[in-house]
């Protein structure tokens, strides 16, 4: 087994035990191998040191082992008796190993194989050990044992319709609804060559009439949309019209194998249900067509009730399939997981599906129970809480959690989901996955599958996207938080020049985040005009909802480009496993603020570029303006242009005087210049240096001067008495 992030053991898948060659022809042939789980498997093939199988040669005639299971894995094999010859790989005597049928006599059990035959012998005995290993394996096949106790050996007629269990199987098609009121007589003929039949888990069933013993029936169209389960004592296939009707379905009967025809009328087909066998009586059509016959009252009365039966399934058939094409497609299709799949796969997944209601505060799942699908919110609102109690989030309808689980990776739950109002739910279970992608149509997605299941297993060994995107102190191989959220994280594809868009903080599962591990990546931001790019540097944490907010998106520059989105609710209830986060995650918050810090400021200096390139509203009316404004401007310089040719520029020169004659001159190129006028000119520098008088002491002295102001002490003014 292998050990899921939560210390639990998960369940292994069929295509992970790597049996060898006769291993798997020994689970293809038998039943009872084909109906064991991996783990119970293994046990029975190697567990005591292969013990429990033995290797048996056969020569010519053989003689079955009584209370054990004979599987022959080469040669051919003829009963005494009988004159068919069955080829291997082939399980010989198995109803009386499961105890549905008594062991045949000393006679029957005589067989005659190849001479180069080669078969496996598992005891009862080994079996039930093996089982007790397993209580729900027991369980089922105990269960199986007590329904179909001692009825028929498949192959052989059912003659004993007198005996005990004959009275059996009459009291169950009494007690059901298609027999009723019919005489015992006519259910006596009509079961009387009866052959059982054994179904592992996905078989067919053939087109002949069938009436379930043990085990489940599933009921599904043609399309694979599941209408019910049918139990012990329900009859699958409508009846013939009449008895030339049931001899020709005799003459034109196909092969019962895995591709069987339709069993429950042409609208619905039976196959046995996963995790148990199944064991069916098939009624002989020539025993049918004579039952008709004998019987023509009681067999009006059953084509009557059984065309009421066929009348209400078809109702409840229309109902299923109204509802799988507009609610259950639709919401797979939302999806991250089943997003892009073909409208078909969906509709056959959605054909095995059921939803489930839930009232108000009622717990939906609860961490660390048992788990294998994943949940799809349909109407209400769920909220999620952690192994520690933290509430990590809350979904809206179309919001999807349980994705590890649907795909096989983990088996039990690691989150607590509780209905915050009235619910509906739909369970998409690893099962109905597996089933949907086992058809031949759905090849190409079923590898598609297995790549998405290796590489998340491949993440956690290399521990991605943490070992990549931090530098981390310790070692994270017993870190279980971070194991988690490597099975949990989404790597994309990506090749050189692949865009995805972002998710918005109120889409259905909350916001998002995308880890850039390697390569180089754009952030483009585009509004119409030519756009806008720059590139983010890898180790950075990109909160999505801040790109779509701005309708910005991411795009891979580079062949080497790695990049993992995270749902934030995975994200913390990875890291709230228990009370106190790791490391790992305050470093992660550190590189989203840093990258929210940066991207702010980049969006902004887009957002201001990519309005300036944007056209303002009367662009049209300046544009005209502009062109009114130059074309006056072109006019105007004509005009200037025409002036000044016509009353500024050079003329033609004026015609000789009457005096000087018309022949005087013979150009106009030799007529006198007039003289200029001589400029008058002033006095110059000399005249002024010439007028200037010399001054001398003399002349300084002789220079009048003017009378002080006050006269000396002393000394009476002029004029004035003493």
């Amino acid at each position: 087994m292998a050990r899921s992030p939560l210390g639990k053991q998960t369940p292994l898948r069929l295509e992970e035990l790597r049996l060898t060659e006769d291993e798997e022809l020994l689970r293809r042939a038998s039943v009872s191998l084909a109906s064991l789980s991996c783990e119970c498997l293994l046990e029975l093939l190697r567990g005591n040191n292969g013990a429990h199988v033995k290797d048996v040669d056969f020569e010519g005639t053989v003689e079955l082992e009584a209370e054990s299971l004979t599987v022959l894995l080469r040669g051919s094999y003829a009963q005494e008796g009988r004159e068919a010859q069955l080829r291997a790989p082939l399980a010989l005597n198995e109803a009386a190993f499961l105890g549905v049928a008594e062991l045949p006599p000393a006679g029957a059990a005589r067989a005659s194989c190849s001479a180069w035959a080669r078969a496996k012998v598992i005891s009862q005995q080994d079996f039930q050990s093996v089982l007790q290993k397993f209580p729900e394996e027991a369980k089922v096949f105990d269960r199986f044992s007590r329904e179909a106790t001692f009825f028929a050996v498949p192959g052989v007629p059912f003659c004993r319709v007198q005996e005990a269990a004959g009275k059996r199987l009459l009291a169950f098609l009494e007690a059901g609804r298609e027999f009723q009121s019919c005489q015992r007589d006519f259910l006596v003929d009509l079961c009387s060559d009866a052959e059982g039949v054994l179904l592992a888990p996905g078989d067919l069933l053939s087109g002949d009439l069938h009436i379930v013993l043990a085990g489940r029936i599933q009921v599904e169209s043609a399309s694979g949309i599941l209408l019910r389960f049918a139990g012990p004592g329900e009859v699958l296939g409508a009846p013939p019209a009449d008895a030339e009707a049931a001899e020709a379905a005799e003459a034109a009967q196909p092969t019962a194998d895995a591709g069987g025809g339709a069993a429950g009328g042409a609208e619905c087909q039976g196959r046995a249900a996963s995790a148990s066998p199944a064991f069916c009586a098939r009624l002989a059509p020539q025993r049918v067509a004579a039952a008709l016959r004998r019987f023509p009252a009681d067999a009006e009365c059953w084509r009557r009730q059984a065309a009421a039966l066929r009348r209400e399934e078809a109702r409840l058939l229309a109902q299923r399939e109204e509802w799988a094409h507009q609610v259950a497609v639709p919401a797979l299709g939302r999806t991250h997981l089943l997003a892009g799949c073909p409208e078909d796969f969906l509709l056959h997944v959605a054909g095995q599906l059921a939803e489930e209601a839930w009232d108000p505060d009622q717990e939906i799942v609860a961490c660390n129970t048992a788990g294998d699908s994943m949940l799809v919110v349909l109407e209400g609102l769920v909220e999620l809480r952690s192994k520690s109690g933290k509430e990590i989030g809350c979904l809206g309808p179309g919001g999807a959690f349980g994705e590890p689980e649907a795909l096989g990776l983990l088996s039990y739950r690691t989150v607590t989901a509780k209905a915050v109002s009235a619910c509906r739910l739909l369970a998409v279970s690893y099962e109905a996955l597996t089933t949907a992608l086992a058809a031949p149509s759905a090849r190409v997605l079923k590898e598609g599958f297995k790549q998405l299941v290796q590489g998340r297993r491949k993440q956690v060994q290399q521990h991605s996207p943490l070992g990549q995107l931090l530098n981390l102190r310790g070692s994270l191989d017993e870190d279980t938080g971070a194991q988690l959220l490597s099975l949990r994280a989404e790597r994309l594809p990506l090749e050189l020049g692949t865009c995805w868009q972002p998710a918005a903080d109120s889409d259905e599962s909350g916001p998002r985040l995308s880890f850039v591990v390697r390569g180089r990546v754009a952030l483009e931001l585009e509004t119409g005009g030519q756009p806008v790019d720059f590139h983010v540097k890898p180790g950075s944490v990109v909160p999505e909802g801040m790109l779509a907010a701005n309708g910005a998106f991411l795009r891979a520059m580079s062949s080497d480009c790695e990049v993992f989105r995270v749902w934030h609710f995975d994200l913390q209830q990875a890291a709230f496993i228990t009370p106190q986060a790791p490391d790992w995650f305050y470093q992660l918050r550190v590189l989203e603020q840093e990258t929210r810090s940066w991207l702010h400021a980049r969006l902004v200096s887009a957002r201001g570029l990519l309005q300036n390139r944007a056209p303002h509203p009367a662009t049209e009316q300046i544009r005209g303006w502009a062109e009114k404004k130059r074309e006056s401007l072109r006019r105007a310089r004509e005009l200037q242009e025409q002036f000044a040719e016509n009353y500024l520029g050079s003329k033609l020169p004026l015609l000789p005087p009457k005096k000087l004659g018309t022949t005087a001159f013979r150009s106009w190129g030799e007529l006198p210049k007039p003289a200029k006028p001589a400029k008058a000119q002033g006095p110059g520098a000399e005249a002024f240096r010439a007028l200037r008088l010399a001054r001398s002491a003399r002349s300084a002295r002789s220079a009048p001067r003017l009378p002080p102001a006050w006269p000396k002490r002393g000394e009476a003014a002029a004029g004035e008495r003493p």
